[in-house]
Formats: structure tokens, sequence, C-alpha cells
């Protein structure tokens, strides 16, 4: 696997930073998506165009190698856009951690996924259940919760046909 680059590869505005691990209605405040890191994987591309290539044992982003916070500041983004699996875990704890630091967090609902899970007393909570919550959780003191509809059109990337 390639090295990832120090800055955004010449063209990408948004750049790229992927993690691996080691063993509903958007917020009227979106920021200005010209200055956040995207969070996400392109599967089709690969993690070998990565501006950045995180490790991580535990489930935030923030607690990996090379150190997200600091890259973050090195590049002068303002923050994230969060996407990917699971919601209520590695996302929502990137998106707690993320706000703690500092940085603004655009967490995109739809583009996250979660399974159900079983409760202490053995009933069984919904995935969509379980996403509701987060977004609860999150919207307004940690995030802006957001959809890929809204978050495409404010980038400039209209999703109507």
């Amino acid at each position: 696997m390639s090295q990832p680059s120090s800055r955004p590869q010449p063209g990408n505005e948004h750049p790229d930073v992927l993690h691996t691990l080691g063993h509903g209605i958007p917020a009227p405040d979106l920021p200005d998506l010209d200055r956040l890191a995207l969070l996400v994987v392109d599967v089709q591309r690969g993690f070998d165009d990565a501006d950045l290539l995180i490790t991580k044992h535990v489930n935030s982003c923030f607690h990996g190698k090379p150190g997200l916070h600091q890259w973050l500041h090195d590049q002068e983004l303002q923050g994230i856009v969060i996407a990917g699996i699971t919601t209520n875990h590695c996302c929502e704890t990137t998106a707690r951690v993320g706000a703690n630091l500092g940085h603004h967090v655009v967490f995109v609902l739809d583009a996250t996924h979660t399974f159900d899970r079983p409760a202490p007393d053995g009933t069984m909570v919904g995935a969509d259940q379980l996403a509701a919550v987060t977004a609860a959780n999150l919207h307004g003191e940690f995030a802006a919760v957001a959809n890929t509809h809204h978050l495409l059109d404010a980038a400039g990337h209209s999703t109507r046909a």
C-alpha cells in the first residue's frame, strides 16, 4: 500500500480519510463543505488513493495512527463528514470525539449502517431504532445530522433528476 500524501491530492477539494481496524433531516447549520475532510471509503477506488489512511484499534478514528486530529489541523480543515459502519459504534464515537476536540462534524445518517442488537434483558433493538437514537444523541450537541441528498445538493452535486 502506498504511503498517504501529506497534502490532499491535486484537484481534490474534499480529502478522503480512510480507516481500517487493526485486529433524516439535515441541520440548517451545515458548514462550507469546501474545507471538510470526508471520512468515507470509495470501495471501487480502493485504499491506495486515500489522502490519509488511519489504522485504529478502538472505535474512534481520532485514536489511531497517524493522528487524525493533528492531520486535520495541519491541512487547515474545519471539520469532518462521517459515513460508515457502524452507526452507533465507530461512527458515533468518532463524531463525539471530533466535536470534543473542536472539529465541526457532519454526520450523514443515511450513509451509515448498523445492525439489530440485543439489549441487556435479551430483547432485540432494531437497527432503525439504534440509528434514530444515535441521530438524537448527536444532533445539535456533537454534530449536524444530515442526509446524503442534502449534503450533495449543498456541495453543488444535485441529486434531483
